[in-house]
């Protein structure tokens, strides 16, 4: 019997693994599709995955979103049901982040944009929009420059590693503190240099806006 190569075995686990770990669809829902930029050192892109699946519904771009998705009621805002979120869980997927360098990944949010234009520094790509006086940091990680282990071209394509991507998970609370009233939140992400504020070679990703719907919470607590 043809004993198969190395490469072969770890194909195949790792094929071994996405089906034990595979769930339908409806378990996750997408979030924004954020920059478009494709250059060596693009803005930032952030995608929204939840759980459970009916905590959020993501925001789009209306009209490069309506358009690709051929849809016409596609809504810039996305939307988080109270309801769901006394357990729910968005994970955030940050995605081009340069590969040539350390970087700190901040994820943000306020409850309002900012009301001054180019307030925040200038960014390499993107640029901040998020209100400073409301401004919450979730988190922020450091990312060192990640080299493939393997990489081959294939009929689909080939890996890029120029770039990098990372997940932020936030567990949600009840939603109800005096903070959260404006019922609306501003989520952005932002690569600077590891242990620097400097923002020449930072990149910044879209703005994802999200209105908080209370109307199931209400019913709720009056029951």
């Amino acid at each position: 019997m043809k004993r198969l190569s190395k490469f072969h075995w770890r194909k195949w686990f790792f094929i071994a693994i996405y089906l034990l770990l595979w769930q339908p669809p409806a378990t996750f829902a997408a979030g924004g599709y954020g920059g478009l930029d494709t250059g060596n050192i693009p803005s930032l892109s952030m995608t929204q995955l939840s759980v459970p699946a009916s905590l959020i519904r993501p925001p789009y771009r209306n009209g490069i979103d309506n358009e690709l998705l051929k849809e016409l009621n596609l809504q810039e805002a996305g939307t988080l049901y109270a309801t769901d979120a006394s357990n729910g869980r968005i994970d955030f997927l940050i995605s081009g982040i340069r590969n040539d360098m350390d970087m700190d990944v901040y994820l943000a949010y306020s409850t309002r944009p900012s009301s001054v234009v180019d307030l925040w520094p200038a960014s390499f790509a993107g640029k901040m929009e998020l209100d400073p006086l409301t401004l919450e940091i979730i988190a922020i990680v450091r990312l060192r420059p990640l080299s493939a282990a393997y990489s081959q071209a294939t009929p689909l394509g080939v890996a890029n590693t120029t770039t990098q991507a990372t997940v932020i998970s936030l567990t949600l609370s009840d939603l109800r503190l005096p903070q959260l009233q404006s019922n609306e939140l501003y989520f952005q992400s932002l690569a600077v240099r590891a242990g620097s504020l400097d923002f020449t070679d930072s990149q910044a990703s879209e703005v994802d806006k999200f209105i908080i719907d209370r109307t199931q919470q209400a019913i709720r607590l009056k029951q």
